[in-house]
């Protein structure tokens, strides 16, 4: 399963440069771009979420992964620098971005010991089919495209 990490700087100015590396990778996988906007966005609203809700480090790694119809798409947070939260330290409650649901199949935050891990999956049409939306669109379209009446013989 083809992967690439990329480690940015902590900093909300840094993920245009974040998000102008990532069609190099898509492509070089085999993802088109129809979907390359799409893991744009999620990349985009999860370095967000991790700027906004990690903790410590200077950087934040992103990490992404082909596998079969999905992308997975990580973004870690956090710094050995930093000590871990203490026991008796109330979890603060994460809420990803509402458009994360209707882009991903699937996402979520893991505390780590030392910082956090925001995640999602992505799916994303093969290289080699045509999206299934546009083959059932299009077959529709046939179904419904008109057609010649044919007239009946009077008997």
């Amino acid at each position: 399963m083809p992967h690439v990490t990329l480690l940015v700087v902590a900093q909300a100015s840094h993920v245009a440069g974040l998000r102008a590396r990532l069609p190099e990778h898509l492509r070089g996988w085999g993802i088109g771009p129809e979907a390359e906007h799409d893991v744009q966005v999620v990349v985009s609203n999860l370095f967000a979420a991790a700027l906004l809700h990690g903790r410590g480090g200077q950087t934040v790694s992103v990490r992404l992964s082909a596998g079969r119809g999905a992308l997975a798409v990580e973004v870690m947070t956090g710094s050995t620098a930093f000590p871990p939260p203490r026991p008796d330290a109330r979890p603060s409650a994460v809420q990803l971005p509402p458009i994360l649901a209707i882009l991903t199949t699937d996402s979520g935050v893991e505390e780590r010991p030392h910082g956090r891990r925001f995640w999602a999956k992505v799916p994303v049409p093969s290289a080699r089919r045509a999206p299934r939306g546009r083959r059932r669109a299009s077959a529709l379209l046939s179904w419904t495209a008109p057609r010649p009446l044919r007239r009946r013989r009077a008997a």
